[in-house]
């Protein structure tokens, strides 16, 4: 029996993408990020962050804010995206203003907001939060 066609792929959302994309720090470490995305003008190194609880969200939060501090050197801020997985526990506002220092920070809720910025949207406030997000002040 002939198999079907596979059904065509979904469009990708950005023109590239690339998973795992691969960052060098100002120290020499190698890093990978979730991926990158964006046009061949601008691609964003996008990394996402979850934790099931507070000593998993703070690992994820101590591995964003090193990678992202030791690559800004080398990669400006604006290019630089954490996701956080809004349906773990609540993020607490001190852990998302440190890595909102070193990257702009969304989450899935507020996903319309981080797609704008990989497109070049880049919004005054480095934090693309829901409404009901809480954080200390913006950056």
């Amino acid at each position: 029996m002939a198999r079907a066609p596979a059904a065509p792929a979904a469009p990708a959302e950005f023109p590239i993408v690339e998973p795992r994309a691969e960052l060098a720090g100002m120290s020499g470490t190698p890093y990978r990020v979730t991926a990158a995305a964006g046009n061949d003008e601008r691609q964003v190194y996008i990394q996402t962050a979850a934790g099931r609880n507070s000593a998993a969200q703070r690992t994820a939060v101590e591995h964003c804010y090193t990678m992202f501090s030791d690559v800004n050197g080398h990669l400006p801020s604006d290019r630089t995206l954490i996701v956080l997985d809004d349906e773990a526990p609540e993020w607490r506002p001190e852990a998302i203003n440190l890595l909102s220092t070193v990257a702009f920070v969304g989450t899935w809720r507020a996903r319309d907001l981080w797609t704008e910025f990989v497109w070049g949207t880049i919004p005054e406030s480095r934090l693309l939060l829901p409404v009901e997000q809480p954080a200390l002040d913006s950056h």
